[in-house]
């Protein structure tokens, strides 16, 4: 049977981030040779393979301006949708810049594809900071109760896409990824700063680790944004928020403990060493009940698997940092 992803003209928004990267060269090896938009290429480091596998186009979806006169001919099939900003809300201005960052890139694209080309599929990424607060496991039936500025603006994103597959018939669904790691994870995130400080043998200062998080190895991602694929039948998936996730709830105490089991490092693992954030005490945990039934997917990846990958990949890899808008 023909790779039918090979045939398919898409556009992947936000991808030089860490997992458009990933998405990208999952695309490519299909045979694929997608267009990825990022607002700018300067400072940004994209894995060389991409580099002349992939179309890469400066759009800043904010702006109108940036793109009113794209003419892309024969427009795209499908569209990954990766591009976003995540602003702590101790950041001066936090809450005007996700909302410009999530919503209104998001309408703006919406607009712009909606109004230009003829659109088959739109997989947009969601995030478990949509949740909030709430009883565990976390469902897709749930009320969501987000607690943190860009929490609300990636939930006012999820439920425009819906509206806009109930009311412009726009084949829309939201996959929701909990804490994805793997290769290439920005440096601010937890794993990857345990393991930066394992691989050079330095001290790691972390709070008591109590806080319990579902982690998903981004070639797990990955899979679940493939699956939303040619022979999927739209209407069964369309209008949906999906959860992806590892299924299982890990304290990042558990976590840096197996960090520094597997890496062998001697360096200190300074447990309790410095306090918690408000935004990083609540747990999350995923059900992933309707990936399975509406995706067929579940992942695949084991965390000590992912961990140990992720290590040997820090041991030769120049420390990855992304931008925080793409």
């Amino acid at each position: 049977m023909p790779n039918t992803l090979a045939l398919e003209r898409i556009l992947v928004t936000g991808g030089s981030g860490f997992i458009g990267q990933h998405l990208l060269r999952a695309l490519v090896a299909l045979g694929n040779r997608p267009i990825a938009t990022t607002r700018s290429l300067k400072g940004v480091r994209i894995a060389d393979d991409l580099k002349t596998t992939v179309d890469w186009v400066e759009v800043d979806w904010i702006d109108p301006n940036s793109f009113a006169e794209l003419n892309w001919e024969p427009g795209p099939v499908s569209v990954f949708h990766l591009a976003g900003v995540r602003v702590p809300d101790s950041v001066e201005n936090a809450y005007e810049r996700n909302w410009q960052g999530n919503v209104v890139v998001t309408e703006n694209l919406l607009q712009a594809l909606h109004q230009r080309w003829d659109l088959e599929r739109f997989v947009a990424l969601g995030s478990a900071e949509e949740y909030g607060e709430i009883e565990l496991p976390m469902k897709e039936t749930s009320l969501a109760q987000p607690v943190t500025s860009y929490g609300r603006s990636k939930a006012r994103m999820t439920a425009m896409v819906k509206e806009w597959h109930r009311d412009a018939w726009v084949p829309a669904v939201v996959l929701r990824p909990f804490s994805v790691y793997g290769p290439g994870q920005p440096r601010q995130m937890f794993i990857s700063q345990a393991i930066d400080h394992a691989v050079a043998g330095e001290d790691f200062a972390m709070t008591e680790g109590q806080q319990r998080r579902d982690l998903v190895y981004v070639s797990d991602v990955v899979s679940a944004l493939l699956s939303v694929r040619p022979g999927c039948p739209v209407d069964r998936f369309g209008g949906h928020d999906i959860n992806i996730g590892s299924g299982e709830s890990r304290s990042l105490r558990q976590v840096a403990q197996m960090i520094w089991l597997l890496s062998g490092t001697e360096a200190e693992l300074q447990i309790g060493a410095r306090p918690a954030p408000p935004e990083e005490l609540h747990d999350t945990w995923a059900d992933i009940s309707r990936a399975r039934e509406l995706l067929n997917w579940e992942p695949r990846v084991d965390l000590a698997t992912g961990l140990r990958a992720t290590i040997e990949w820090a041991r030769t890899a120049e420390s990855n940092t992304s931008p925080e808008y793409s």
